[in-house]
């Protein structure tokens, strides 16, 4: 049987190599936390906590060598300080990838699927809510995300922004509504479109054989906007 990893050991042994002091890695790793609880990109409740706090702690080595060594002192009241200078970026950078998975649920609600799944977004989602958010998370990956975020939070005079992280939900809420427009206007033409198809061919009962086309129209009109969609999301998480 394998002996288990040292983890102290390789910790203590990285703090030499860098050459940090304990309270300001630890400072770093508070500043980190509310990203890898809250950003979708990051698994939430599809990805086991101890990973999450696994990534934590080594995204903090990323933040802890731009912070001084007394950023904001020792102790829980100093730590809990750089726990909520971290919760606005953590809060501004989801902002986009929860749009994601809204404007999946929409669509998912105009063509009549509800049904939950498990997400890496909210703790459930729909059929397309999901598709979205993990096709969001992987731009968010791979276009530099991380480090956007790194940057964010090595600034070390970062400060307690809450209506920075509210006007970026807010704008991610925006951005959703804006994405799911089209599809909300194909939903009622093709309301519209039944209603008026079966006023004409009454008594004929022609809405029940034209209604079960909405889901499929809207299916088509999401494959064909997807790229889209995913350029506006993309772009959004550039300029956040």
């Amino acid at each position: 049987m394998a002996p288990a990893p040292d983890i102290a050991g390789a910790l203590l042994l990285e703090f030499q190599k860098q050459g940090l002091e304990f309270p300001r890695y630890v400072s770093a790793l508070m500043r980190v936390l509310p990203s890898v609880l809250i950003i979708p990109a990051f698994g939430l409740s599809a990805v086991a906590l101890p990973i999450r706090l696994t990534l934590g702690a080594a995204l903090a080595f990323s933040v802890a060598p731009a912070l001084s060594a007394n950023v904001s002192g020792v102790g829980p009241l100093a730590y809990a300080l750089e726990f909520a200078r971290g919760l606005p970026v953590a809060l501004s950078a989801s902002a986009v990838l929860w749009a994601s998975s809204m404007t999946g649920a929409l669509a998912d609600e105009l063509r009549g699927n509800t049904g939950s799944l498990r997400s890496i977004g909210l703790e459930s989602s729909t059929p397309l809510g999901t598709l979205l958010s993990l096709m969001v998370a992987l731009v968010f990956l791979v276009s530099g995300g991380p480090e956007r975020l790194v940057r964010a939070l090595s600034h070390e005079n970062l400060v307690f922004s809450p209506l920075v992280a509210v006007h970026d939900l807010v704008a991610g809420l925006g951005l959703a509504v804006a994405v799911a427009a089209p599809l909300v206007v194909v939903s009622v033409v093709v309301d519209v479109g039944v209603a008026l198809a079966s006023r004409v061919a009454f008594p004929v009962p022609l809405q029940q054989v034209l209604s079960p086309l909405k889901p499929f129209v809207l299916l088509c009109v999401v494959a064909l906007l997807l790229e889209r969609m995913l350029e506006l999301f993309a772009l959004a998480l550039r300029s956040s």
